[in-house]
């Protein structure tokens, strides 16, 4: 049955409909996605040619002979345009290319030195647009190991070329295609929240101590990036003296080192997770913190629930890749931010 409504806001709920279900469960006819939509077969005609002559649906063939007439197929059209993501990871970039379904044709590492980064960029960008197989590329996606705010990139030591550059505006200008420029850690909790753990909480948080300190949210079912893009900047906390992220960088040094107590200094970073985790915790209460440190094991998960009581405590977890989470989240960025504004 159709619905009642403004008929603006029920042609692109129709539309959504129709191409969700295409999308998610390949060829039908309209009879088929009339009755599993619950629209009217009028309806879904009007709806399914306006998508054919958009380009959002195709027309596959048709369906098998029934006894009476044989109906066309129709089909999401996964080739209507692709999303380009890049995530920076310590050297190099990884890459991927993603079609209009989300679904990766392409996946390759590009090094960088760092030397000229914006240029490197734009060279990583054109040989990847090389492999799109000629399929329109409707969004690129940038990972980066700092603060993005507004399109403009700070506090990022590993990539000092970019500090202050307004990368977004700079890349579109060049490449001509929209641009979407992330922290790379709000992209892991992003990637690892759709992967892993959506059916468990809406408010979760990564944690990450290796290259920096920082840590990436999702409250809500959403991402929070706060009122100016500096949520999660738990390296910025201070512990006496210094800031948590300069007491990290001391440690980290003397166990890359191979100085010191090793023990101890294991010890020492825990409690350093643990102040994270607490002020995480105390905040924002969310159900579930990830983390992620290479000097970290599961027997150091109880000194980093120890500062929070029991009913409040949040599940912890060890992840040992948040590359490939960052990599998913861009491309699901990217893929939502491809679609016109009317459907998101």
């Amino acid at each position: 049955m159709d619905l009642v409504g403004k008929p603006q806001t029920l042609r692109v709920l129709n539309r959504e409909a129709v191409e969700a279900l295409l999308r998610a469960c390949g060829p039908m006819t309209k009879a088929e996605l009339s009755r599993r939509t619950g629209l009217s077969l009028v309806t879904v005609g009007k709806t399914v040619d306006e998508l054919l002559a958009e380009g959002r649906i195709v027309s596959p063939g048709m369906g098998e002979p029934t006894g009476g007439r044989t109906a066309r197929l129709y089909a999401f059209n996964r080739r209507q345009f692709c999303v380009m993501a890049l995530s920076y990871e310590e050297g190099r970039f990884a890459s991927a290319l993603a079609d209009a379904a989300g679904e990766i044709f392409y996946r390759v590492d590009l090094p960088v030195s760092g030397v000229d980064i914006v240029e490197e960029i734009l060279g990583c960008v054109r040989e990847l647009t090389g492999k799109a197989e000629g399929i329109p590329v409707a969004r690129i996606g940038l990972g980066v190991p700092g603060v993005v705010s507004g399109g403009v990139v700070s506090q990022i030591p590993a990539l000092p070329g970019l500090e202050g550059v307004d990368l977004a505006d700079v890349l579109e200008s060049a490449l001509g295609c929209p641009v979407l420029l992330e922290n790379d850690l709000n992209l892991a909790a992003w990637g690892l929240y759709l992967d892993r753990f959506s059916q468990e909480t809406d408010h979760m948080a990564c944690l990450y101590l290796g290259r920096g300190v920082g840590c990436g949210l999702v409250l809500g079912g959403r991402l929070f990036k706060g009122s100016s893009d500096f949520a999660g900047e738990v390296g910025s906390l201070r512990l006496g003296e210094c800031a948590l992220e300069e007491a990290f960088f001391q440690i980290r040094r003397q166990l890359s080192e191979g100085s010191g107590d090793r023990a101890a200094l294991r010890r020492q970073l825990a409690e350093l997770a643990a102040a994270a985790v607490n002020a995480i915790a105390c905040v924002l209460d969310p159900g579930l913190v990830a983390v992620k440190c290479q000097w970290l094991g599961e027997e150091d998960l109880p000194t980093l629930a120890g500062g929070i009581a029991g009913a409040h405590r949040p599940r912890l977890l060890l992840v040992e890749n948040v590359g490939e989470a960052c990599l998913r989240g861009l491309l699901d960025l990217c893929s939502h931010f491809a679609l016109p504004s009317g459907e998101r």
